[in-house]
């Protein structure tokens, strides 16, 4: 089925990043490549804006693990649950790590960071287990304080991801074309009001993505 442009939009930029990034999640968690499975293990996702729901549709395909969501906004919650999160937990306060742990039996097998700030970052290596992968991909930015002596003997890894291949795009848009991938959130508004949206995206009233189109013009003669 034809994919609507403006939803295909998001695919051409979040929808793969996310996809690329889980896809490296996926194959850091299975287990011997005789019989590569994510079953029984956790994958935390921080964030749930459009990238983060994204990350939640595309774990729920490529992967059979349980699906965790850290997202201190809880008007967000509710989009996450839909998207396909197992688990969606408010860590906006001082035991975000501690109920990441609880829900997670000690801590995800794997993390990917859709926020990318000092503090979701941090947040996110903490709570690995030993031998957990956290993947980033959030571009907030800032500083990255890292304990390298004790991120070594926990055996953690750290990779960026940074949008995906064209390999990955005609996997994904398969998918998309099959019904599989859910819709996540989508509204569409007029060029001419670009700097309201900008403005509600940092107010963080937007869930999902916003897609800003143009009027059809009109055929020159």
């Amino acid at each position: 089925s034809r994919c609507p442009l403006p939803l295909a939009a998001t695919y051409t930029c979040s929808g793969l990043t996310a996809f690329s990034a889980v896809r490296k999640a996926s194959l850091a968690m299975q287990g011997p490549t005789s019989s590569p499975t994510t079953a029984g293990r956790s994958l935390l996702i921080i964030g749930a804006g459009g990238l983060g729901l994204h990350g939640i549709g595309w774990a729920k395909i490529l992967t059979d693990c349980n699906v965790v969501v850290a997202e201190p906004d809880e008007s967000k919650h509710a989009a996450a649950i839909e998207a396909g999160a197992d688990t969606v937990l408010n860590t906006g306060g001082d035991d975000a790590l501690e109920i990441i742990q609880e829900a997670t039996g000690g801590g995800p097998h794997a993390v990917i960071d859709f926020v990318g700030m000092p503090a979701t970052s941090g947040l996110g290596r903490d709570a690995l287990r030993k031998g957990g992968t956290q993947v980033q991909v959030g571009l907030f930015g800032g500083p990255m304080e890292l304990d390298v002596g004790s991120f070594a003997t926990a055996h953690k890894h750290l990779m960026g991801n940074f949008v995906g291949s064209l390999d990955e795009f005609t996997e994904l848009m398969e998918y998309v074309r099959s019904g599989e991938k859910k819709d996540i959130p989508l509204e569409t508004r007029p060029i001419e009001t670009v700097n309201e949206a900008i403005e509600d995206l940092r107010a963080g009233t937007i869930v999902g993505r916003c897609v800003l189109t143009h009027a059809p013009r009109e055929p020159s003669l």
